[in-house]
C-alpha cells in the first residue's frame, strides 16, 4: 500500500491525473478551398491538459491538413462522439447540455 501512495504522490506532484478524461469538442474550420465546415472530435486526456494545450494541438492538427480552425467549443459532460455528432447535425437535442467556447478567431470566423 505504501508503494501505491508513493506513486500517487509522485504523479500528483507532476499534475498527472490517474483517471483518463474524455473531452468532446465542436470545431469550426475553413478547408483548403476556403469552405466553412464543422465537425466533432473526441480526445483522451490522461494528464488533465490545459485548454491552451488542447487548443494548440487542435489548431496544429488542422494546419497539418491544410485547414484553418477558427472556433473550438467544448461539449461538457459524458457524451459519446456519436452523440456529439448528432447534436451537431441537429438530430439530437442539446437542451441542457453545457458548452463552452475555448477558442475563437473572430477575424477568421467572419470570412
Amino acid at each position: 500500500m505504501n508503494d501505491f501512495n508513493d506513486i500517487a504522490d509522485a504523479l500528483n506532484k507532476i499534475k498527472y491525473s490517474p483517471l483518463l478524461r474524455v473531452r468532446n469538442f465542436i470545431i469550426d474550420y475553413h478547408d483548403r478551398n476556403g469552405a466553412s465546415l464543422h465537425g466533432a472530435i473526441q480526445i483522451m486526456d490522461p494528464c488533465g491538459c490545459s485548454d491552451a494545450v488542447v487548443v494548440e494541438a487542435i489548431i496544429q492538427q488542422g494546419e497539418d491538413r491544410n485547414e484553418n480552425v477558427y472556433s473550438i467549443i467544448e461539449v461538457m459532460g459524458q457524451h459519446t462522439l456519436e452523440e456529439v455528432d448528432r447534436m451537431l447535425e441537429g438530430s439530437e437535442k442539446a437542451a441542457g447540455v453545457v458548452m463552452r467556447s475555448i477558442y475563437l478567431d473572430k477575424a477568421q470566423a467572419l470570412i
